[in-house]
C-alpha cells in the first residue's frame, strides 16, 4: 500500500529569493530557508557547473516579496513564482552573444597562448583555436548562469504584467456585472409590471401538473415534478418582484410626503401638504422614466433561492484579478532595484537588512508586529550568541533592541549560570498558581482519585485465579502516576519504570497460569488411570527374572 504523501507546511504570503555569491545564479523558494530539492531550477551546463548539494555559506538572500495576505494574494504569490521560473528558462534558452565573446582574439594573443602551449610540454596535443572554443566555452557558461540583473528586471515586469492584467479583467468583470444587474432589475420590473391574471395562469397550470403527476407512476412523474418545482419558483419571483417595487414605491412616496411638508412649512402651506401621497397604489405603467430609475437604483437583486439556472458558459466567472497594490519588496541591497526600468506605482521598495545564510521571519498576518530590519552591524552580531552574552559592550539603544529581539526568540538569562542564555520553557508551578481555588482543589481530588484508582488496580493485578504473585519491587519504586511537576528526564524515567513493571506483571501472571494448568494435567492424569485400573500396586514376584548367563538361559517363574 502506497505511503499518502505528507502535507506541506503553510508557506505564508511571501516568495524569496537566493543569489549565488560567486556564479550570480537565482533560486526562487516559497519557504525562508533553502534545501537541495532547490537545485533542480539550476540548468545543466556542463560538467562541474551544477553542484551537487547546497552550500549555505554560497548562498545569499536578494529579495523577498510580500503580498497582501489574502486568498488572492496567495494565488498572485503563486502566479509570480510560475512567471519568474518560465522568464529565466528564456534566459537559459535564448541569449545573444557578448561583444566579447563575439570579438575575434588579436594575433598577440595567440601567439601568447602558442609559447604557452610549447613550455607545457606533456603528451597532450593541443592548438590555441582548442584553448580558444574553451574559454569561450566557460564565458558562455560564465552568462548563462548571472542571472541577477535578469531576475530583477523580470520581477518587475511580472508585477507590471499582474497590475495591468488585473485592472483590464476587473473591469470585464465589472462590466459584466453591470450587465447582468441590469438584466435582472428589468425583469423584476417586468414582473411588477404583469397583472393578477398571471397569477391564475399560474395557479391554473400547478394544479394541471399536480393532476396530471398523481395520475402517472412514479417513475414516469419525475419530469413533471421537475417542472412543478420550476413552476413554483417562477411564482415566487413573481410576489418577491411585486413586493419589492411596493416596499421602493412606498418608500419613494413616504420620502415625497416628507419632503413636501418640510417645503409646506416654509411656504405656509401646511393644508397641502399630503397631496403628493396619492396615487401609491397606481398601477407601475401610470411611472414616468424618473420613477422607473428610481426603482434602478433601489431595488435588490434575486435571492439565491429564487435565481434562475444559468449554463456554465453563460456564468460569470469567479476569476481572481491582480494587483500592485500592498505589494512590498525587501532587498538586502536597496541598489540592486536599480536593475529594473520602471516599478508599478503601489510596489513598496524597503529595505531587508542585514542577513547571512536565510531570510528573517517576515509577518505573515496583520495581527503578527510589523517587521524592523536589523541595520547595525553590532546589533546583527550580537544577536548570533544565543548560548551566551556577548563579550563586548552595546551601545545603550543597540542594546536594548538586542533584548527585545531576544525575548522574542524566547531566550531567557540563565538564573544559576551568570552571562548565560536559555531557552524559556513552561513552568508547571507558575500555571498552578494562576489557577482558581475550585480549579486548584478539582485538580487534587482528581490527582487523589487516579492514585487510589492505580493502587487498587496494581493489588487486584497480584492475584489471578487464586494464585498469588510475589512482589519482587518496592511501592515507592514505582511511580503509578507521571505528575506535570516532573522533568523530561523524570516523565521518561518513570514511564520506563511503568513499562518494566507492567512486563513483569504479565510474565509472573503467565507463569501462575502455566502453573495451574500443570497442576490441573496431572490431576486429570490420576483420575484417568484410577478409571483403567492401573494405579494399583504391581507384585514384585510376577517380575521376571533375567539370567545372565546369556541368550540361552530360561526366564524362572514363566
Amino acid at each position: 500500500m502506497q505511503r499518502a504523501a505528507a502535507a506541506a507546511p503553510p508557506t505564508g504570503q511571501h516568495l524569496y529569493a537566493y543569489c549565488h555569491v560567486k556564479t550570480n545564479q537565482v533560486l526562487y523558494s516559497l519557504s525562508r530557508n533553502l534545501n537541495n530539492s532547490h537545485l533542480k531550477q539550476l540548468p545543466d551546463v556542463g560538467a562541474n557547473y551544477t553542484p551537487p548539494k547546497l552550500r549555505k555559506d554560497h548562498w545569499r538572500p536578494l529579495f523577498a516579496v510580500s503580498l497582501p495576505p489574502t486568498e488572492d494574494g496567495r494565488l498572485q504569490k503563486v502566479d509570480m513564482m510560475r512567471r519568474l521560473r518560465e522568464y529565466r528558462m528564456l534566459h537559459e534558452l535564448y541569449w545573444e552573444p557578448s561583444d566579447e565573446m563575439s570579438r575575434p582574439m588579436s594575433q598577440k594573443k595567440i601567439d601568447a597562448m602558442q609559447r604557452k602551449l610549447e613550455d607545457r610540454g606533456g603528451s597532450k596535443k593541443e592548438t590555441v583555436y582548442d584553448v580558444v572554443a574553451r574559454e569561450k566555452k566557460k564565458m558562455r557558461v560564465k552568462m548563462v548562469m548571472d542571472q541577477k540583473a535578469n531576475s530583477i528586471a523580470d520581477l518587475a515586469a511580472t508585477l507590471l504584467k499582474q497590475d495591468e492584467e488585473g485592472a483590464r479583467l476587473k473591469e470585464e468583470l465589472d462590466a459584466r456585472l453591470a450587465a447582468e444587474r441590469e438584466r435582472e432589475l428589468s425583469e423584476i420590473i417586468k414582473l411588477a409590471q404583469s397583472s393578477d391574471a398571471v397569477l391564475q395562469r399560474h395557479l391554473m397550470k400547478e394544479k394541471m401538473l399536480r393532476e396530471k403527476i398523481a395520475s402517472l407512476p412514479a417513475g414516469e412523474a419525475k419530469p413533471l415534478k421537475i417542472t412543478l418545482k420550476q413552476k413554483n419558483i417562477d411564482l415566487a419571483r413573481w410576489h418577491w418582484a411585486r413586493k419589492q417595487v411596493r416596499i421602493a414605491r412606498e418608500a419613494r412616496a413616504a420620502q415625497a410626503r416628507v419632503d413636501s411638508e418640510a417645503q409646506a412649512v416654509e411656504a405656509g402651506e401646511g393644508a397641502e401638504a399630503g397631496a403628493e401621497g396619492e396615487g401609491v397604489e397606481n398601477a407601475i405603467e401610470d411611472w414616468s422614466e424618473e420613477d422607473i430609475a428610481y426603482l434602478r437604483e433601489n431595488l435588490e437583486p434575486f435571492p439565491e433561492d429564487l435565481k434562475k439556472h444559468v449554463s456554465s458558459n453563460q456564468r460569470t466567472p469567479a476569476k481572481t484579478y491582480f494587483t500592485a497594490d500592498g505589494v512590498t519588496v525587501r532587498w538586502a541591497n536597496t541598489g540592486d532595484a536599480e536593475f529594473a526600468a520602471q516599478w508599478p506605482t503601489g510596489v513598496a521598495l524597503e529595505p531587508l537588512g542585514i542577513t547571512r545564510y536565510s531570510h528573517p521571519k517576515l509577518p505573515d498576518s496583520p495581527d503578527e508586529p510589523e517587521f524592523e530590519p536589523i541595520k547595525e552591524v553590532a546589533e546583527f552580531k550580537a544577536l548570533q550568541w544565543t548560548k551566551r552574552k556577548e563579550n563586548w559592550e552595546l551601545p545603550p539603544g543597540i542594546a536594548d533592541r538586542v533584548m527585545a529581539r531576544r525575548a522574542e526568540m524566547g531566550l531567557e538569562e540563565h538564573p544559576d549560570l551568570a552571562n548565560k542564555f536559555q531557552f524559556a520553557e513552561f513552568q508547571p508551578e507558575a500555571e498552578t498558581a494562576e489557577m482558581s481555588p475550585f480549579e486548584t482543589e478539582g485538580a487534587e481530588l482528581e490527582e487523589s482519585a487516579g492514585v487510589e484508582e492505580s493502587i487498587e488496580l496494581d493489588s487486584a493485578a497480584k492475584t489471578e485465579e487464586g494464585v498469588e504473585v510475589e512482589e519482587d519491587v518496592e511501592p515507592e519504586e514505582y511511580d503509578v502516576l507521571v505528575k506535570p511537576t516532573m522533568t523530561l528526564q523524570e516523565r521518561r524515567a518513570a514511564i520506563a519504570r511503568m513499562h518494566k513493571r507492567a512486563l513483569e506483571v504479565a510474565k509472573e501472571q503467565a507463569e501462575a497460569r502455566l502453573r495451574k494448568r500443570q497442576l490441573d494435567k496431572r490431576e486429570r492424569r490420576k483420575e484417568a488411570n484410577a478409571k483403567q485400573g492401573l494405579s494399583r500396586k504391581i507384585d514384585p514376584s510376577t517380575i521376571p527374572d533375567v539370567s545372565s548367563s546369556g541368550a540361552g538361559a530360561e526366564v524362572g517363574g514363566s
